[in-house]
């Protein structure tokens, strides 16, 4: 069994009782997938807008480029011990309803992990992972897939402990490339 697991929040299949948030773009100069501090700072907030025809219920986690969390969330990661994260203030709202909190953070994550064999894992279907290449970070991204977001099992365990029943904690094997 791996020391390491995929970090997922789904929606599910055809559900729309969550918000689905648009994308946070950088300059051509910054990505948020890119696992590196940006030269210069974004402006905060940041201004996220949920889709139009959703609801207002947001989920704990998001990949909209950057990847934007509760901060509940990003307190227990820290509290877990993860300590590569850049952290940038933002305001979601929609505006066909009004709705606006500032109860999330666009996260920078640092460090990208060359952990497998992406275009193995292509033919076969999942993920090779060596766990060696992570060098004990507890989060990261893929080098080969940054939209990937991988954790260490104690992390995993916090979270589940905290009472995080939204995300999906998978095993690299048995997570679809």
């Amino acid at each position: 069994m791996s020391d390491y697991f995929m970090l997922e929040c789904f929606m599910p299949p055809g559900e729309r009782s969550f918000a689905m948030i648009k994308a946070v773009y950088l300059s051509e100069q910054a990505s948020w997938r890119a696992g590196e501090q940006f030269k210069t700072e974004p402006p905060t907030p940041l201004q996220i807008g949920i889709r139009s025809g959703y609801k207002d219920d947001l989920k704990e986690m998001y990949y909209a480029d950057a990847l934007v969390i509760s901060k509940r969330l990003y307190n227990e990661l820290e509290a877990a011990g993860v300590d590569n994260m850049d952290a940038y203030a933002c305001v979601i709202s929609n505006a066909e309803t009004g709705f606006k909190t500032e109860d999330y953070i666009a996260v920078n994550l640092l460090g990208l992990v060359a952990t497998g064999d992406l275009e193995m894992a292509k033919i076969r279907g999942n993920l090779s992972f060596d766990e060696l290449k992570a060098k004990g970070m507890l989060m990261f991204r893929l080098e080969d897939n940054p939209s990937a977001i991988v954790i260490h099992k104690s992390v995993k365990a916090h979270l589940q402990n905290k009472g995080f029943d939204m995300l999906t904690f998978m095993e690299p094997e048995k997570w679809m490339v």
